[in-house]
């Protein structure tokens, strides 16, 4: 018996260029495991379809909002790529509230791109040195006021390591870390800047500078 192919993941893009959805769509046409099954200029032509991961222009023709097309995008099913020129910060920003995965810049190669997509479809959060910058420079962030104690503990956990680890870490006790993390959350949402998931949380994290987020390699 053959082994089981890994499955495809389900790309849609949304781009308002024909050039760029016609140019990704021939690209991807013969890849092992990224297959386009919907592009479009619009967020709202996705709806319908069934999707992992998405790639979107920050700054659409139709005078979308960037908040409106990531949760257009979430009703697909699927995670939300920035896929950008890069050269406005306050799309950035709007962007990282939104909670998209990260953002890929359209000068980067296509080697990079589909790293990225699979990162995302792999559970991962991805960025770049500018992506961070943007958001973590944001003047509308409120301040969540952080002990230095929270900071700690939210350093370790956002970045990924499990509390038992952080725990070990800071030599305190797994419940004391459970009881930092529940009030670095209640803080958060206090500011108006939600972190019910752990990858919002790691969102909060590169937001105020506590977490650099990785990049997707080039290579």
């Amino acid at each position: 018996m053959s082994p089981a192919l890994p499955l495809r993941i389900r790309l849609g893009i949304v781009d308002d260029h024909e050039v760029v959805r016609h140019g990704l769509s021939v690209h991807f046409a013969v890849h092992s495991r990224i297959r386009i099954q919907a592009a479009s200029p619009v967020a709202s032509g996705l709806h319908g379809e069934l999707l992992d991961v998405v790639l979107l222009d920050l700054r659409l023709g139709d005078g979308s909002s960037v908040q409106d097309n990531v949760a257009a995008i979430a009703r697909t099913g699927a995670t939300t790529i920035a896929y950008t020129s890069g050269e406005n910060p306050d799309h950035l920003r709007a962007a990282a509230r939104a909670n998209v995965a990260g953002m890929v810049r359209k000068s980067e190669s296509l080697a990079a791109l589909e790293q990225a997509i699979l990162m995302v479809h792999a559970g991962e959060t991805l960025g770049t040195p500018d992506w961070a910058s943007a958001i973590s420079s944001d003047p509308d962030l409120p301040s969540a006021r952080l002990s230095r104690r929270e900071i700690q503990v939210l350093e370790l956990y956002a970045a990924g390591l499990p509390a038992s680890d952080v725990a070990a870490t800071l030599f305190i006790s797994p419940q004391t870390v459970a009881d930092h993390v529940k009030g670095i959350r209640r803080k958060y949402r206090t500011a108006g800047r939600g972190a019910s998931t752990k990858l919002e949380l790691f969102h909060r994290a590169v937001e105020d500078g506590y977490v650099t987020p990785p990049t997707a390699r080039s290579d």
